[in-house]
């Protein structure tokens, strides 16, 4: 009976795929998500750092990542460069329209109607 189990090849099972299908989706939404609401700072800014994270951790303990979570990874980034991209060129068109932080301030004072010494005083003050 040992002698027809010996000449046999032994084929074990392949490996079993470590990667964790539901975070590559998460992932990939969150993503897409980072990146349609750019303009939405505090959506994009935790949608985007999260489809990086979940993409990365996607991998479970393989060596490559699928195609979904790369695309989720990718458009996570492309949303945090998005949002950063938009909100600098909002500042700088904000700075270069008034001058400076100061006179960005002193408009926002003269459009609802507030003292601009007291609103200044109350912003900068050190209280011990």
């Amino acid at each position: 009976m040992d002698q027809q189990f010996y000449n046999q090849q032994y084929n074990p099972m392949p490996p079993r795929d470590k990667r964790s299908r539901s975070m590559e989706t998460a992932s990939l939404v969150l993503g897409l998500i980072s990146f349609t609401t750019c303009t939405c700072l505090y959506i994009s800014l935790a949608c985007g750092a999260l489809a990086i994270l979940l993409g990365i951790l996607s991998k479970g303990g393989e060596l490559t990542m699928s195609n979904r979570a790369q695309a989720g990874v990718i458009m996570g980034i492309l949303g945090l460069v998005f949002t950063v991209v938009v909100y600098a060129a909002s500042f700088a068109i904000a700075i270069s329209a008034y001058g400076s932080i100061e006179g960005i301030l002193q408009a926002y004072c003269e459009m609802y109607g507030i003292d601009y010494t007291e609103f200044y005083n109350s912003l900068f003050s050190v209280s011990p």
